[in-house]
């Protein structure tokens, strides 16, 4: 890669980290400053905000001291890709238990505020962060990432595909993303019955067509969620798989 390209990426990298952790920040005060969206659901969306602030500095941190070659050494290389690794992880959990807490929330509305409880937070949130810890970083002790020069690259660090990457692509994405997609066309189900429902009710032409919005907004919220998580994580993982098969 030239060196006028890899400048190019960082600066553009930089870019979108500080939209990022700009976007994230307004989040992260609005919830600070106003009780009133204290509620368990924004602290869930509060949480993600800061795993993403996260993710996107130590992301760009390490990427510029691996391109720069601040930085030689086996042991960073493999810390690096346990990060990169984890940052992904504990987005895709948040968004996981975000999307679970929705579909409570709409499918088992009269027992939500029974199942999801203040005092059971703490172990959601534990459940969203700790997890990524030992899958994400237990590959290091195990040789399931390495460093080698590469001719041509300025970064010298490259993935060692293994075994361990296939468990890690189910442990990371697929478990995830098939109970983002359940949740959330369950609730697609919901709304759509609901709005059924109402519409049955309604004896005036004017009702029934202030009610289509209402039947509309949901499915184009939830489809650009659902929909843009599927198409940037789903192309990553299919690459590892396919290099997965070439190297084992």
């Amino acid at each position: 890669m030239s060196e006028s390209l890899n400048i190019f990426l960082l600066v553009l990298e930089s870019f979108v980290t500080l939209l990022v952790v700009f976007g994230n920040s307004l989040v992260l005060a609005s919830v600070i400053r106003n009780k009133k969206l204290r509620t368990i659901s924004n602290k869930l969306i509060f949480s993600l905000s800061v795993a993403n602030i996260l993710a996107g500095l130590g992301t760009l941190t390490m990427d510029i001291i691996l391109d720069c070659d601040l930085i030689q050494s086996k042991v960073f290389c493999s810390i690096s890709f346990g990060f990169y690794q984890y940052a992904v992880t504990i987005t895709i959990h948040h968004l996981c238990i975000i999307s679970i807490d929705k579909y409570l929330a709409i499918v088992h509305a009269l027992r939500y505020t029974i199942i999801v409880q203040e005092q059971r937070l703490k172990y959601i949130l534990i459940g969203c962060w700790a997890p990524g810890i030992p899958i994400c970083f237990f590959p290091i002790l195990v040789g399931g990432y390495y460093d080698s020069k590469s001719a041509g690259f300025s970064r010298n660090c490259i993935f060692a595909y293994n075994g361990l990457w296939l468990l890690l692509d189910i442990l990371i994405f697929w478990i995830p993303c098939v109970i983002i997609i359940f949740t959330y066309t369950m609730i697609f189900r919901a709304v759509r019955h609901q709005v059924r429902s109402i519409n049955r009710q309604s004896n005036s032409r004017s009702s029934s067509d202030s009610s289509k919005p209402s039947y509309r907004k949901p499915f184009i919220t939830l489809g650009l969620i659902s929909g843009s998580f599927l198409i940037c994580w789903t192309p990553t993982f299919l690459l590892y798989e396919n290099l997965l098969k070439k190297y084992l």
